[in-house]
Protein backbone atom coordinates (compact mmCIF):
# COMPACT_ATOMS: atom_id res chain seq x y z
CA UNK A 1 0.00 0.00 0.00
CA UNK A 2 1.11 3.15 -0.53
CA UNK A 3 2.27 5.07 1.95
CA UNK A 4 2.25 8.73 1.98
CA UNK A 5 5.43 9.62 5.16
CA UNK A 6 7.50 6.30 3.07
CA UNK A 7 6.92 7.50 -0.33
CA UNK A 8 7.17 11.49 0.15
CA UNK A 9 9.28 11.46 2.26
CA UNK A 10 11.27 9.11 0.39
CA UNK A 11 11.56 10.48 -2.93
CA UNK A 12 12.35 13.92 -1.29
CA UNK A 13 15.15 12.47 0.52
CA UNK A 14 16.43 11.01 -2.50
CA UNK A 15 16.39 14.46 -4.15
CA UNK A 16 18.32 16.17 -1.93
CA UNK A 17 20.52 13.41 -1.59
CA UNK A 18 22.41 14.58 -4.97
CA UNK A 19 20.55 18.45 -4.20
CA UNK A 20 22.72 21.09 -6.36
CA UNK A 21 21.03 24.60 -5.88
CA UNK A 22 19.58 23.93 -2.35
CA UNK A 23 20.74 22.97 1.26
CA UNK A 24 19.64 22.59 5.29
CA UNK A 25 21.03 23.99 7.84
CA UNK A 26 20.60 21.57 11.04
CA UNK A 27 21.44 23.79 12.98
CA UNK A 28 19.36 26.76 12.59
CA UNK A 29 16.46 24.02 12.47
CA UNK A 30 17.53 23.51 16.11
CA UNK A 31 17.77 27.10 17.38
CA UNK A 32 14.41 28.04 15.57
CA UNK A 33 12.43 25.08 17.19
CA UNK A 34 13.78 26.15 20.54
CA UNK A 35 12.30 29.35 20.17
CA UNK A 36 8.86 28.34 18.90
CA UNK A 37 6.33 27.84 21.54
CA UNK A 38 3.74 25.22 22.19
CA UNK A 39 0.98 27.90 22.43
CA UNK A 40 1.56 29.71 19.08
CA UNK A 41 1.99 25.51 17.25
CA UNK A 42 -1.71 25.20 19.26
CA UNK A 43 -3.34 28.48 17.54
CA UNK A 44 -1.87 27.70 14.08
CA UNK A 45 -5.14 27.32 12.87
CA UNK A 46 -6.58 27.55 9.24
CA UNK A 47 -9.66 29.10 9.87
CA UNK A 48 -10.57 30.68 6.55
CA UNK A 49 -14.31 31.30 6.76
CA UNK A 50 -16.29 34.94 7.70
CA UNK A 51 -19.76 33.49 8.14
CA UNK A 52 -20.74 30.52 9.99
CA UNK A 53 -22.44 27.53 8.04
CA UNK A 54 -24.23 24.14 8.43
CA UNK A 55 -21.51 21.15 8.45
CA UNK A 56 -23.04 20.09 4.63
CA UNK A 57 -22.57 23.53 3.43
CA UNK A 58 -18.87 24.20 4.80
CA UNK A 59 -17.92 20.55 3.70
CA UNK A 60 -19.03 22.17 0.05
CA UNK A 61 -16.61 25.17 0.56
CA UNK A 62 -13.70 23.42 2.03
CA UNK A 63 -13.98 21.17 -0.72
CA UNK A 64 -14.56 23.50 -3.68
CA UNK A 65 -11.67 25.90 -1.92
CA UNK A 66 -9.10 23.44 -2.11
CA UNK A 67 -10.00 22.41 -5.94
CA UNK A 68 -8.74 26.31 -6.79
CA UNK A 69 -6.68 27.03 -3.91
CA UNK A 70 -3.40 27.28 -5.91
CA UNK A 71 -0.75 30.10 -7.56
CA UNK A 72 -1.65 33.62 -6.39
CA UNK A 73 0.92 35.53 -7.42
CA UNK A 74 1.17 38.67 -9.94
CA UNK A 75 3.19 38.49 -12.95
CA UNK A 76 6.04 41.62 -13.12
CA UNK A 77 3.41 44.97 -13.25
CA UNK A 78 0.43 43.05 -12.71
CA UNK A 79 -1.73 44.21 -9.85
CA UNK A 80 -2.30 41.84 -7.00
CA UNK A 81 -5.97 40.33 -7.14
CA UNK A 82 -7.78 40.60 -3.73
CA UNK A 83 -11.35 41.37 -2.50
CA UNK A 84 -12.61 43.96 -0.05
CA UNK A 85 -14.77 43.47 2.58
CA UNK A 86 -16.53 45.85 5.13
CA UNK A 87 -13.56 47.96 4.51
CA UNK A 88 -10.71 44.90 5.01
CA UNK A 89 -8.49 43.87 1.72
CA UNK A 90 -7.77 40.00 1.70
CA UNK A 91 -5.39 38.96 -0.74
CA UNK A 92 -4.64 34.84 -1.52
CA UNK A 93 -6.32 31.79 -0.36
CA UNK A 94 -7.76 33.58 2.28
CA UNK A 95 -9.41 36.21 -0.30
CA UNK A 96 -10.87 32.77 -2.39
CA UNK A 97 -12.59 31.26 0.69
CA UNK A 98 -14.31 34.43 1.17
CA UNK A 99 -15.36 34.87 -2.40
CA UNK A 100 -16.69 31.72 -2.10
CA UNK A 101 -18.82 32.29 0.86
CA UNK A 102 -20.04 35.87 -0.89
CA UNK A 103 -21.16 33.71 -3.36
CA UNK A 104 -23.28 31.20 -1.68
CA UNK A 105 -24.36 33.97 0.03
CA UNK A 106 -25.43 36.06 -2.30
CA UNK A 107 -27.09 33.14 -4.53
CA UNK A 108 -24.56 33.59 -7.90
CA UNK A 109 -23.20 30.04 -6.55
CA UNK A 110 -25.41 27.13 -5.74
CA UNK A 111 -23.59 24.06 -4.09
CA UNK A 112 -24.87 21.43 -6.19
CA UNK A 113 -23.29 19.13 -9.40
CA UNK A 114 -25.67 20.61 -12.32
CA UNK A 115 -25.01 24.41 -11.57
CA UNK A 116 -21.09 24.18 -10.78
CA UNK A 117 -20.88 22.00 -14.12
CA UNK A 118 -23.07 24.21 -16.22
CA UNK A 119 -20.85 27.01 -15.00
CA UNK A 120 -19.22 29.04 -17.75
CA UNK A 121 -15.87 31.51 -17.65
CA UNK A 122 -17.80 34.76 -17.79
CA UNK A 123 -19.78 33.59 -14.84
CA UNK A 124 -16.86 32.15 -12.56
CA UNK A 125 -15.03 35.56 -12.79
CA UNK A 126 -18.33 37.00 -11.35
CA UNK A 127 -18.04 34.94 -8.64
CA UNK A 128 -14.47 35.70 -8.20
CA UNK A 129 -14.83 39.23 -8.21
CA UNK A 130 -11.89 41.04 -6.79
CA UNK A 131 -9.65 43.22 -8.07
CA UNK A 132 -6.55 42.74 -10.08
CA UNK A 133 -5.81 39.50 -11.58
CA UNK A 134 -6.38 36.24 -10.00
CA UNK A 135 -3.79 33.79 -12.30
CA UNK A 136 -5.26 30.22 -14.46
CA UNK A 137 -8.86 31.93 -14.07
CA UNK A 138 -9.53 28.92 -16.93
CA UNK A 139 -7.82 25.87 -15.38
CA UNK A 140 -9.44 26.95 -12.05
CA UNK A 141 -13.29 26.11 -13.62
CA UNK A 142 -11.86 23.18 -14.75
CA UNK A 143 -10.90 21.53 -11.63
CA UNK A 144 -14.29 22.34 -10.64
CA UNK A 145 -15.79 20.84 -13.31
CA UNK A 146 -13.92 17.87 -13.17
CA UNK A 147 -14.53 17.66 -9.30
CA UNK A 148 -18.15 17.43 -9.20
CA UNK A 149 -18.40 14.98 -11.84
CA UNK A 150 -16.04 12.45 -9.96
CA UNK A 151 -18.33 13.57 -6.90
CA UNK A 152 -21.10 12.48 -9.32
CA UNK A 153 -19.75 9.19 -10.30
CA UNK A 154 -17.79 7.64 -7.58
CA UNK A 155 -19.48 9.50 -4.71
CA UNK A 156 -23.10 9.64 -5.32
CA UNK A 157 -22.86 13.52 -5.07
CA UNK A 158 -21.54 13.59 -1.70
CA UNK A 159 -18.55 14.84 -0.22
CA UNK A 160 -19.21 13.51 2.97
CA UNK A 161 -18.90 9.92 1.27
CA UNK A 162 -15.33 10.72 0.66
CA UNK A 163 -14.32 11.33 4.02
CA UNK A 164 -16.61 8.08 4.97
CA UNK A 165 -14.22 6.07 2.79
CA UNK A 166 -11.30 7.20 3.67
CA UNK A 167 -12.46 5.62 7.36
CA UNK A 168 -11.89 9.25 8.64
CA UNK A 169 -7.64 9.00 7.99
CA UNK A 170 -5.88 12.02 6.97
CA UNK A 171 -3.73 9.71 5.38
CA UNK A 172 -6.08 7.40 3.32
CA UNK A 173 -8.39 10.66 2.61
CA UNK A 174 -5.43 12.25 1.04
CA UNK A 175 -4.70 9.58 -1.22
CA UNK A 176 -8.66 8.90 -2.24
CA UNK A 177 -8.33 12.29 -3.49
CA UNK A 178 -5.05 11.89 -5.43
CA UNK A 179 -6.13 9.13 -6.97
CA UNK A 180 -9.68 10.03 -7.77
CA UNK A 181 -9.19 13.92 -9.03
CA UNK A 182 -6.14 14.28 -11.05
CA UNK A 183 -5.63 18.10 -9.52
CA UNK A 184 -4.68 16.46 -6.69
CA UNK A 185 -2.09 14.01 -7.94
CA UNK A 186 0.72 16.60 -7.22
CA UNK A 187 3.92 14.58 -8.29
CA UNK A 188 6.93 15.15 -10.37
CA UNK A 189 9.15 13.18 -12.66
CA UNK A 190 12.86 13.10 -11.73
CA UNK A 191 15.58 10.66 -14.12
CA UNK A 192 13.21 8.32 -14.22
CA UNK A 193 11.66 8.50 -10.81
CA UNK A 194 8.39 9.93 -9.34
CA UNK A 195 8.81 12.45 -6.42
CA UNK A 196 5.82 13.03 -4.35
CA UNK A 197 4.83 15.90 -2.96
CA UNK A 198 0.52 15.79 -2.29
CA UNK A 199 0.03 19.16 -1.17
CA UNK A 200 -3.50 20.31 -1.13
CA UNK A 201 -4.56 16.72 -1.01
CA UNK A 202 -2.90 16.34 2.09
CA UNK A 203 -3.84 20.18 3.25
CA UNK A 204 -7.57 19.47 2.98
CA UNK A 205 -7.13 17.10 6.48
CA UNK A 206 -5.41 20.08 8.42
CA UNK A 207 -8.94 22.34 7.38
CA UNK A 208 -11.34 19.76 8.14
CA UNK A 209 -9.38 19.33 11.34
CA UNK A 210 -9.35 23.27 11.92
CA UNK A 211 -12.76 24.18 11.10
CA UNK A 212 -14.75 21.75 13.00
CA UNK A 213 -12.48 21.81 15.95
CA UNK A 214 -10.85 17.79 16.07
CA UNK A 215 -14.88 17.06 16.52
CA UNK A 216 -17.11 15.06 13.99
CA UNK A 217 -15.77 14.70 10.32
CA UNK A 218 -12.34 16.89 11.75
CA UNK A 219 -11.78 14.08 14.19
CA UNK A 220 -9.22 12.24 12.20
CA UNK A 221 -6.58 9.48 12.51
CA UNK A 222 -3.35 9.34 10.81
CA UNK A 223 -2.66 13.55 11.00
CA UNK A 224 0.89 12.38 12.03
CA UNK A 225 1.48 10.73 8.95
CA UNK A 226 1.19 13.82 6.78
CA UNK A 227 4.20 16.17 5.69
CA UNK A 228 4.78 19.38 5.36
CA UNK A 229 2.66 20.98 2.78
CA UNK A 230 5.28 21.89 0.13
CA UNK A 231 4.07 25.54 -2.01
CA UNK A 232 5.81 28.61 -2.25
CA UNK A 233 5.02 30.46 0.74
CA UNK A 234 6.54 27.45 3.64
CA UNK A 235 10.62 27.67 1.38
CA UNK A 236 10.20 31.43 1.17
CA UNK A 237 10.00 31.54 5.11
CA UNK A 238 12.20 29.09 5.71
CA UNK A 239 15.04 30.75 3.82
CA UNK A 240 13.87 33.74 6.17
CA UNK A 241 14.78 31.77 9.37
CA UNK A 242 18.40 30.97 7.70
CA UNK A 243 17.08 26.68 7.57
CA UNK A 244 16.51 26.88 4.09
CA UNK A 245 19.85 28.60 1.61
CA UNK A 246 19.68 28.62 -2.39
CA UNK A 247 22.98 28.80 -4.60
CA UNK A 248 23.72 32.57 -5.80
CA UNK A 249 22.43 31.53 -9.12
CA UNK A 250 19.11 30.27 -8.19
CA UNK A 251 18.94 33.16 -5.54
CA UNK A 252 19.77 35.90 -7.86
CA UNK A 253 16.30 34.69 -9.85
CA UNK A 254 14.59 34.58 -6.96
CA UNK A 255 15.70 38.05 -6.59
CA UNK A 256 14.87 38.84 -10.01
CA UNK A 257 11.47 37.14 -10.22
CA UNK A 258 12.46 34.71 -12.79
CA UNK A 259 9.96 32.15 -13.45
CA UNK A 260 11.12 28.64 -12.32
CA UNK A 261 9.55 25.70 -14.66
CA UNK A 262 7.36 23.37 -13.22
CA UNK A 263 9.14 20.07 -12.51
CA UNK A 264 12.83 21.77 -13.41
CA UNK A 265 14.94 20.21 -11.37
CA UNK A 266 15.26 23.94 -8.84
CA UNK A 267 11.54 23.67 -8.52
CA UNK A 268 11.98 19.89 -7.33
CA UNK A 269 14.54 20.56 -4.87
CA UNK A 270 12.96 23.86 -3.36
CA UNK A 271 10.01 21.64 -2.47
CA UNK A 272 11.73 18.52 -1.92
CA UNK A 273 13.60 20.26 0.92
CA UNK A 274 10.83 21.96 2.40
CA UNK A 275 9.65 18.42 3.00
CA UNK A 276 12.88 17.03 4.45
CA UNK A 277 12.99 20.55 7.06
CA UNK A 278 9.53 19.55 7.99
CA UNK A 279 10.47 16.46 9.16
CA UNK A 280 13.37 17.34 10.62
CA UNK A 281 11.67 20.24 12.50
CA UNK A 282 9.05 17.58 13.72
CA UNK A 283 11.64 15.50 15.07
CA UNK A 284 13.25 18.28 16.85
CA UNK A 285 10.31 19.24 18.10
CA UNK A 286 8.67 16.26 19.65
CA UNK A 287 11.42 16.35 22.35
CA UNK A 288 9.32 19.11 23.67
CA UNK A 289 5.91 18.98 22.38
CA UNK A 290 4.21 15.14 22.38
CA UNK A 291 1.35 16.17 19.87
CA UNK A 292 2.89 17.75 17.39
CA UNK A 293 2.77 17.01 14.14
CA UNK A 294 3.54 18.47 10.16
CA UNK A 295 0.44 19.82 9.15
CA UNK A 296 0.86 22.20 12.74
CA UNK A 297 4.19 23.17 12.20
CA UNK A 298 3.20 23.90 8.46
CA UNK A 299 0.71 26.23 8.96
CA UNK A 300 2.85 28.02 11.96
CA UNK A 301 4.98 29.00 9.05
CA UNK A 302 2.33 29.60 6.35
CA UNK A 303 1.07 31.97 9.06
CA UNK A 304 4.37 33.62 9.97
CA UNK A 305 5.26 33.85 6.12
CA UNK A 306 2.95 36.57 5.96
CA UNK A 307 3.64 38.41 9.18
CA UNK A 308 7.45 39.36 8.90
CA UNK A 309 9.16 40.94 6.01
CA UNK A 310 11.16 37.50 3.98
CA UNK A 311 14.47 37.77 2.85
CA UNK A 312 13.87 36.93 -0.65
CA UNK A 313 10.60 36.89 -2.91
CA UNK A 314 9.20 33.33 -3.20
CA UNK A 315 9.96 31.55 -5.95
CA UNK A 316 7.60 31.56 -8.96
CA UNK A 317 6.15 28.71 -10.61
CA UNK A 318 3.00 28.70 -12.99
CA UNK A 319 0.86 25.03 -11.85
CA UNK A 320 -2.22 23.97 -10.64
CA UNK A 321 -0.70 22.34 -7.88
CA UNK A 322 0.10 24.70 -5.25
Amino acid sequence: MFSIKKNILESSRNILSTSTVVTIDNLRIKKICKLISEKELKNASLELNIYHWTKKEMLWLIFLFNCINFCYWPKKNELKWSILVNNKCFEGARALFIALELAVKNKSLFLNIDFIKNMNLDYFKTIIGGKGLLPLLNERLNNLKIAVMVLADKYGGNILNIINKSNRDAEELALLLSNDFCFFSDKSQNNGNTVWFLKRAQLMSKMLVDVFKDKDIGNLNSMDKLTLFADYRVPQILNTLGILNYSSELENKLKNMIEIPKDSIEEIEIRAATICIGELMKNEMLKKIKWINSSYIDTYLWILSSKISNRLPHHRTRTIFY
